[in-house]
């Protein structure tokens, strides 16, 4: 994996604009600091920080897993000043990946239709491709927050950790790929006492082709990720999926009575 991406606090895969001015990283003014834990036998966190002047603090966290070629990022903006924030804008996790002549892999997501989940390959390009999801407050309308970058005899899995509108820019450089995610439509200020955060960006390297990034990616998935119950994987259940009631929105209309109604129904 691209040392880019973890090089040292003043060079970290993160980009901003505060008050219309671009940063990259902690800067030199923000005096920033590292702190390294461990997290469990398979997980390190190394934590970079500092704050400016006017008390914008900026915590950037970056998980390492051990028994896989895993990395996680996700960025903390804190108020600890007593006033608003300069208007934030355009908050990116971004840096450059190795490899070139790369192939995308990636999917429409979510189309309330049997053409959905379609899974799909392209050659990437020196032209940007922008990847997001339709506003539409979801976060795989049309767009799949799960990615696949083919180089050669090895690869990336990128997945993007937002519920809402996120955004992916991606293109070939003379020096790698350039990857970049962000949430759209992003233009705040920060109150004091408040923190935001950034949509995390998970990165596996694999060696191998499509099929080998996917079982990697399913191997570390069932190890890290996937809910447990007393330590052991929970076992199929049966839900009703009661959704769109009278006048509501999908989700939203749902009580005991119509829940319990509906379950007669299916089975009767």
């Amino acid at each position: 994996m691209n040392k880019t991406f973890f090089e040292s606090k003043n060079k970290l895969p993160l980009s901003f604009l505060c008050g219309g001015k671009r940063m990259e990283g902690l800067p030199a003014e923000w005096n920033p600091c590292k702190t390294e834990a461990q997290i469990s036998n398979e997980i390190t966190e190394t934590t970079y920080s500092g704050k400016s002047p006017e008390g914008l603090s900026l915590r950037v966290s970056c998980r390492k897993y051990l028994d896989f070629p895993v990395i996680e990022y996700v960025a903390y903006f804190t108020n600890e000043g007593d006033t608003d924030t300069p208007i934030m804008e355009d908050i990116r996790i971004e840096g450059l990946l190795d490899g070139k002549n790369a192939t995308l892999w990636r999917g429409n997501g979510d189309t309330c239709n049997e053409e959905g989940f379609q899974w799909w390959s392209e050659p990437l390009g020196a032209e940007t491709k922008t990847i997001e999801p339709r506003p539409e407050g979801t976060s795989c309308k049309d767009a799949f927050p799960y990615l696949r970058l083919q180089t050669g005899n090895c690869g990336y899995n990128i997945a993007i950790g937002w519920t809402g509108y996120w955004t992916t820019d991606l293109r070939e450089t003379e020096n790698g790929v350039f990857l970049s995610v962000g949430q759209k439509r992003c233009h705040m200020v920060i109150h004091p006492g408040e923190t935001m955060r950034t949509p995390s960006l998970v990165l596996m390297s694999y060696t191998g082709d499509e099929v080998d990034g996917a079982n990697m990616w399913r191997r570390w998935y069932f190890a890290h990720i996937i809910p447990r119950e007393n330590g052991k994987l929970l076992p199929p259940k049966l839900c009703m999926h009661h959704m769109h009631i009278g006048e509501y929105a999908e989700g939203c209309g749902m009580t005991e009575e119509n829940q319990l109604a509906a379950m007669e129904k299916a089975f009767t």
